[in-house]
């Protein structure tokens, strides 16, 4: 795994060694060894998730999040990550999308999300979180794992 041979602190700024993380890299590694397709967004957005998580948490504490607040602390977080690990435009831009989408199958039951072209990714992204961060996510998954 990445992390036993530390080249992670050579790719990414901060990087929490946790169930999430490991359960994503497990599961790519099967899905490589399958040979199933593996997305570089789906990659990134797992490795800057917690990231993501303390800093939004942070700006929380001075102030009332919205998505304009969201959206640029994202885009912070990867022009940082963009200085030790150059990243195309379309990744950044799907890393930002798979984030903003959690939001969105969180909070939403609005079922036209299902034609978006990176739903199944974030819907994956989903069902991780809900496996190793918040159990509470469970109920959201089941409705989104029904409609399908």
């Amino acid at each position: 795994m990445i992390l036993s041979y530390k080249i992670d602190r050579f790719l990414f700024t901060k990087l929490n060694n946790d169930s999430f993380l490991k359960a994503a890299l497990e599961n790519t590694a099967r899905r490589i060894e399958a040979n199933i397709s593996i997305s570089p967004i789906f990659i990134f957005s797992v490795f800057l998730w917690s990231l993501r998580v303390k800093k939004l948490k942070k700006i929380s504490n001075s102030r009332k999040l919205n998505s304009l607040i969201v959206r640029e602390s994202d885009k912070d977080i990867l022009l940082e990550q963009n200085k030790l690990t150059n990243m195309p435009k379309w990744i950044k831009e799907g890393i930002l999308d798979l984030w903003s989408m959690q939001h969105v199958l969180e909070k939403s039951r609005n079922t036209n999300i299902l034609s978006d072209k990176r739903f199944r990714m974030a819907y994956d992204f989903l069902v991780l979180r809900s496996e190793t961060i918040n159990p509470n996510l469970r109920k959201t998954v089941d409705y989104w794992t029904k409609i399908q």
